[in-house]
């Protein structure tokens, strides 16, 4: 009984890799906004300000978060401009989640009174940041 079990897992373990790679390698377009919302789940923002030049954004770390780790698209839209931050690279520290501030630069991130640019991402409030233990 266990070797079946075990031959099952292996079984199902291969064909959803099997079927990952098929999806992935269909889909040579770069994703929109919108498929990037429905396709993956979008990294929580507890913080977004924007100044000419630089996006701010609050974030939970594990101790190995730099700015390095995030990228940032900017989409037009007829009620403004929408910034999408996806991270690059996950932190694999393992200190204690914390919040931090990261500053990214962008030219693109012009100012003309009031800014208008607007987050594709969710952002939440600091307050409900909570430590997760195991």
């Amino acid at each position: 009984m266990r070797k079946f079990f075990f031959i099952f897992l292996i079984t199902v373990f291969v064909l959803g890799c099997a079927k990952e790679n098929t999806d992935l390698s269909s889909n040579s377009e770069q994703p929109t906004f919108e498929q990037s919302e429905q396709n993956a789940k979008l990294l929580e923002l507890y913080g977004f300000e924007v100044e000419p030049g630089v996006l701010s954004i609050v974030v939970i770390s594990n101790g190995c978060t730099s700015e390095k780790d995030f990228s940032m698209e900017i989409s037009s839209t007829g009620n403004g401009d929408q910034i999408l931050v996806s991270r690059k690279k996950p932190d694999l520290c393992k200190a204690m989640p914390r919040l931090t501030t990261v500053k990214l630069l962008n030219p693109k991130l012009t100012c003309k009174g009031a800014c208008s640019f607007q987050p594709v991402n969710p952002v939440r409030k600091p307050t409900e940041f909570k430590v997760r233990r195991n």
